[in-house]
């Protein structure tokens, strides 16, 4: 198979000139924070994809991290911030801003914008990965992205996120320093949360293409590569 790769952030996959994937921007770095950007991030471009194609189109704007935040304090797991997300959805940054003057948190489950889901599948690759992958690849094709959870190996914090697919070498290396670049407190062993964008296929290896919460700086213009192998767990929300 010759390499490719595809990803909902490419200008081509546009709909009705509507963006699909916002822009990298740096996220809450906290070990315990990763799912909720995660799953923000995921809701959100899956009610862009949708609302895209509706007549007229209609534009998602930015949903708020930090209502997910404030709604599922660190240290939830991913389940609890999605079950959230059916219960209390979320709303949008511009009024529960990252930053800047916000109201009373309990205000917004009164009549404010909000984007729910009416549930969520788990997936879990590694107990069947020839089919659980397909039907992971089906769910990106149709409805958009997923979040996903893989172990951090020692080679994690020493390979070029930009051009490498990210292989768990499952041994530690004392030479490797066991934390990552920038603001963040990963360390060896960390389990991580990304969403999951696109899909591709580099020196015989699978991999899925995702955005985690570091930013434009970060990788390839805020995107990186997992082998599909690695991840231990899926999650796809359904949308209300």
């Amino acid at each position: 198979m010759m390499d490719f790769e595809w990803s909902y952030d490419e200008p081509g996959r546009m709909i009705n000139g509507i963006r699909l994937v916002r822009e990298a921007e740096p996220g809450p770095k906290e070990n315990g924070l990763w799912a909720h950007y995660a799953c923000t991030i995921c809701v959100e471009s899956r009610y862009r994809i949708k609302m895209a194609q509706d007549q007229p189109p209609k534009i998602v704007p930015k949903l708020s991290v930090q209502y997910i935040v404030d709604a599922v304090r660190m240290g939830g797991e991913v389940w609890d911030v999605l079950d959230w997300m059916s219960f209390g959805g979320l709303t949008l940054e511009s009024i529960y801003p990252t930053k800047g003057r916000r109201q009373d948190f309990h205000h917004y489950l009164e009549g404010w914008p909000r984007f729910t889901i009416q549930r969520h599948l788990r997936l879990e690759p590694q107990n069947d990965a020839e089919n659980v992958n397909e039907q992971l690849l089906k769910h990106l094709e149709s409805d958009g992205p997923f979040v996903s959870g893989f172990r951090i190996s020692a080679n994690y914090f020493s390979i070029d996120h930009e051009t490498d697919v990210y292989v768990n070498d499952k041994n530690h290396n004392p030479d490797i320093e066991d934390t990552a670049s920038g603001s963040t407190n990963l360390e060896v062993g960390d389990k991580i949360f990304v969403t999951v964008i696109g899909e591709g296929w580099k020196n015989k290896i699978s991999y899925w293409v995702y955005r985690n919460n570091m930013g434009v700086a970060w990788g390839r213009h805020g995107k990186g590569m997992v082998d599909k192998r690695v991840v231990e767990d899926a999650y796809v929300p359904i949308l209300a």
